[in-house]
């Protein structure tokens, strides 16, 4: 069994690279590549990486019961989710994006009750709520007053939607966990989830010039692929297989703490008291969470 800490570092890893994808993926997007035309570039890339180390380290078999939850998980936690995050994002903003993917935790504790009948304890749940409280500040204090109107409401539902996905993704990938490698996982997962999400891409695909791409857009591009989508699904899997989907979807709560963060190394941004107070109580509440996470 890998230590907690372990779990724990792979998510803050995670959590690092999605903050940093908010703003490349959002520089690509449309000018360069349309939405579902990277999204099939995402799934066709992983499901082939991962395909390719899971045969050199020798497939696991895959039991017939197994299949349906497979294709449940490439239907939320790839084909829903890569979709309508990345749709969702090029009709909105960053600063939309993280505040409503906030919802994320709560959405995952409803759907590991329905579905696992997960339970939550005082200072958990008081946890939950610093650490939302938290988040949001430290979004507004970043990016002032948010307009929720009309120019971004399609971009803020796909959003929104991409995280009611991924609440229930969370706990229906977690029995698969306990059967199989994340290795394995993630390859069947994405190798389904690729038939899923060619139908809404392939056109936009094809129409792509690539010859504009120069060596930068090619390595934002590649960074896409291979650390916000390979390492990230690889990384979260291996997090969940020792903590719950309740606390794997806690972590979203660091990602407007770090990217203040970025801000500060690249751009020289200077926190206010509020920023503190903010960081603080996210970081509380973090600890609450996951100081007795189950598993």
């Amino acid at each position: 069994m890998q230590a907690p800490w372990m779990a724990h570092a792979a998510l803050l890893v995670v959590n690092v690279i999605y903050a940093v994808n908010y703003l490349v993926a959002k520089g690509l997007m449309p000018h360069y590549l349309q939405p579902s035309a990277f999204i099939v570039l995402r799934v066709v890339f992983t499901a082939w990486l991962a395909g390719f180390i899971w045969l050199l380290g020798g497939p696991q078999k895959i039991h017939r019961p197994d299949w349906g939850r497979f294709f449940l998980c490439a239907v939320t936690g790839v084909m829903v989710n890569q979709l309508l995050f990345f749709e969702g994002l090029s009709r909105t903003t960053p600063a939309h994006a993280a505040v409503i993917f906030t919802c994320n935790p709560a959405l995952t504790l409803l759907a590991s009750w329905l579905l696992v009948r997960e339970r939550i304890g005082r200072l958990q749940g008081l946890g939950l709520f610093l650490s939302l409280a938290g988040a949001l500040s430290l979004t507004l204090i970043r990016n002032g007053k948010l307009d929720f109107g009309s120019e971004y409401s399609v971009g803020n539902f796909m959003v929104w939607v991409n995280a009611l996905s991924y609440a229930f993704y969370l706990p229906l990938v977690k029995p698969l966990l306990q059967r199989y490698a994340p290795i394995t996982v993630l390859t069947v997962n994405f190798f389904l989830g690729q038939f899923l999400v060619l139908p809404f891409g392939y056109r936009d695909l094809l129409g792509t010039n690539f010859s504009e791409f120069t060596w930068a857009v090619w390595a934002q591009v590649f960074f896409v692929l291979f650390a916000v989508t390979f390492v990230t699904y690889l990384l979260s899997i291996y997090g969940l297989r020792r903590l719950s989907p309740f606390t794997v979807s806690m972590y979203v709560y660091l990602q407007p703490l770090l990217a203040t963060a970025l801000d500060i190394l690249l751009r020289s941004y200077v926190p206010n008291l509020g920023f503190i107070i903010a960081a603080g109580a996210l970081l509380i509440g973090m600890w609450l969470v996951v100081r007795r996470a189950p598993t």
